[in-house]
């Protein structure tokens, strides 16, 4: 998929910024309600376990001359990994691939955190694995009560997802496709309505 042109954009800024202080405002305020679009439509779609990726997504604009430019992110250490999946899965549409290049590889932690982390969503989504009640681990056998089920079945989910990757649950780029058209359409229309009161 590549990425909806915007070609007009910046000509429909720099004509703005051009009609002098009204002029820029009005573009730099376009764009900021695009991109909170993009954010709000963002934090809608992002994976909702414990809200950390929805509450680390955020718009910063900036305007210096003719360039205005805003800049939608998520500062969550798990967001790339949500975003274009893991290992085998993948999936990165063709316009990003440069974003998603400079996660690759990357890890935000180790085996024993990512287990401790998955160990408590097991626990809050209830997931109780399916016939005995015995995982074998590296390390150990365990036998016994609901803690030791709950984090034997984390490790089990931690193994499968480092052996077979994480599915993509894109969050930015749809809400990025949904919204950016709006931009140039904005533009336009308040060069049109600045032009008319000139």
């Amino acid at each position: 998929m590549s990425a909806p042109s915007v070609t007009g954009v910046p000509e429909l800024i720099a004509k703005l910024t051009r009609l002098g202080t009204e002029g820029a405002r009005t573009a730099k305020a376009s764009v900021s309600v695009v991109a909170d679009l993009i954010v709000a439509d963002a934090k809608s779609n992002a994976p909702a376990d414990l809200g950390t990726i929805r509450q680390n997504i955020g718009q910063t604009t900036t305007q210096e001359g003719e360039v205005t430019m805003s800049r939608v992110f998520s500062a969550a250490p798990e967001s790339a990994f949500q975003e274009f999946g893991t290992g085998g899965k993948v999936e990165v549409p063709e316009f990003m691939a440069d974003i998603a290049a400079q996660f690759k590889g990357k890890s935000s932690g180790d085996f024993e955190a990512f287990v401790k982390a998955l160990t408590g969503w097991v626990k809050r989504k209830g997931i109780n694995p399916v016939g005995s009640y015995q995982v074998s681990t590296r390390s150990r056998i365990t036998r016994g009560g609901k803690k030791d089920i709950d984090e034997q079945t984390a490790y089990a989910i931690a193994r499968s997802i480092l052996k077979n990757g994480l599915k993509p649950q894109p969050f930015l780029y749809p809400a990025y496709i949904k919204n950016i058209g709006k931009l140039e359409l904005m533009l336009q229309t308040a060069l049109q309505q600045l032009m008319r009161n000139a």
